[in-house]
């Protein structure tokens, strides 16, 4: 099953399928050229069928397209070490690693937004994207770091989630923070910053509840115990097949999960 921006593989025994696995396609730098490689999103095998075969036949089909040079490179979070395992058995490497971090407790009072700076709901920030040729404003590939991402692949990935987009036009930067849980006293975030410019500070001023609760995610090229003074709550590895790809590649919106 193929679409534009990805497909899905299903492995069948006997007319029933026991396996069923997903991915995206995407664009990546690659020293000075843009690659095209493919996203692992998931994958899901009948609790009857779990003896490795399914997982094969996916695995080879994926090494055609890699030789094929249809797709340069596979890539993936993933967390399990059942799975790591196998992952790294089938030469799947470790190209950095992702850790869930406590980052701040705050007291939000209601302040006035500068002009550079805009808050937008995930649901407004989607309407934005499904207009983006009509409203150059919000034209993706005009932020940093969103050069190469198509509007579907974000819209796809916030849609029926809830959460903010911080927007600073002054500098071209956009910052997602998903929403976990929120009332009028208390709201539990997680800030999604994929590299060190750091907008999430800005969220006091506006649309929080009384006392905010926030988690972060941080990258590492090693897997360290500790990021700076917080322990890891959760660690996830970055596994890729050739390596192509690198930590500094690698956005948080990929994962559903988050």
């Amino acid at each position: 099953m193929i679409k534009k921006n990805g497909f899905t593989i299903l492995v069948k025994n006997n007319d029933n399928t026991i396996a069923i696995s997903t991915f995206s396609i995407r664009k990546k730098k690659y020293k000075n050229s843009i690659v095209k490689v493919l996203y692992w999103e998931n994958l899901i095998v009948d609790k009857n069928k779990r003896d490795g075969v399914a997982y094969l036949e996916i695995l080879g089909y994926l090494r055609k397209l890699i030789k094929s040079k249809e797709y340069e490179d596979i890539y993936f979070a993933i967390r399990r070490k059942k799975a790591l395992a196998i992952h790294k058995a089938a030469k799947f490497r470790v190209i950095g690693y992702i850790s869930l971090i406590f980052n701040s407790i705050r007291l939000q009072f209601r302040q006035i937004l500068s002009e550079d700076i805009e808050i937008l709901s995930y649901e407004e920030f989607y309407k934005h994207l499904q207009n983006s040729s009509s409203n150059k404003i919000f034209y993706l590939k005009n932020f940093k770091g969103f050069e190469e991402v198509a509007e579907h692949e974000i819209s796809r990935q916030i849609y029926g989630k809830n959460g903010q987009v911080i927007v600073d036009k002054k500098n071209n930067r956009i910052q997602l923070v998903r929403t976990i849980f929120k009332s009028f006293l208390l709201q539990v975030n997680l800030i999604l910053q994929d590299d060190d410019f750091d907008l999430s500070k800005k969220l006091k001023c506006t649309k929080q509840s009384l006392f905010t609760i926030n988690f972060a995610l941080v990258k590492s090229l090693h897997n360290k115990r500790y990021f700076s003074i917080h322990s890891p709550l959760m660690i996830y590895e970055i596994l890729s097949l050739k390596k192509l790809i690198n930590i500094s590649n690698f956005q948080f919106w990929e994962h559903d999960a988050w």
